[in-house]
């Protein structure tokens, strides 16, 4: 882990909201607070005026941005969020390096 020289890289985690799941399970875990179209990665660090990053990851030769994840990005970004979408690690990871290399709000 990079977070002894990335100060704040200790602070992301992932969402794991994605995946199938049957019936029950997907009731039960919406009745435990998960929402469809979180994004998969955030990270509570406030930088550059921002309250914290959020990325929706997708993979580099494809994927889409649902209506309901970019609904969340819109609204995270209104909330005073950085919140993104990456298609693959290596863009995740430039866009954490890139946030984290800003300033901290105080």
């Amino acid at each position: 882990m990079r977070s002894a020289t990335l100060p704040g890289l200790d602070m992301l985690f992932h969402v794991p909201n994605g995946g199938a799941r049957n019936k029950i399970t997907g009731a039960q875990l919406k009745a435990e607070g998960v929402k469809k179209g979180v994004p998969d990665l955030f990270l509570m660090a406030p930088r550059g005026g921002y309250h914290g990053l959020a990325i929706e990851l997708k993979r580099c030769g494809g994927g889409r941005v649902s209506p309901e994840q970019a609904d969340w990005i819109e609204r995270l970004n209104a909330q005073g969020y950085r919140a993104t979408v990456c298609f693959g690690w290596n863009d995740a990871r430039q866009t954490i390096e890139a946030y984290l290399g800003q300033g901290k709000v105080v």
